[in-house]
């Protein structure tokens, strides 16, 4: 058996970019991440007309959670988020987080 690898997904990416393959399918925030700092120019897309990978949604909803009847905290979190939501964005896009 082969030995584990670090990251399977970083390997793709940069075989990408090395020019030895010509895509990878690779989850979004991370490919995005990876492409914001690669030193040749990566464009991330997401898989959408492919019959095949539309069952499996690549995509979702960040989420945050709290304990079952924390409810002053959860209200406060949702403040939170709809008053930073200029901050989230900036941070998901400083990262290179797709938003589709």
């Amino acid at each position: 058996m082969p030995p584990r690898q670090d990251s399977p997904p970083l390997r793709m990416l940069d075989a990408v970019a090395a020019g030895d393959i010509d895509l990878a399918a690779a989850w979004g925030p991370r490919a995005g991440w990876y492409a914001k700092r690669a030193e040749v120019p990566l464009r991330v897309e997401p898989i959408t007309d492919t019959w095949e990978y539309l069952p499996q949604v690549f995509q979702f909803a960040i989420a945050m959670g709290v304990r079952k009847g924390d409810d002053d905290t959860k209200a406060r979190l949702d403040e939170v988020i709809v008053e930073r939501r200029d901050e989230i964005d900036a941070l998901l896009e400083e990262y290179g987080v797709p938003i589709f």
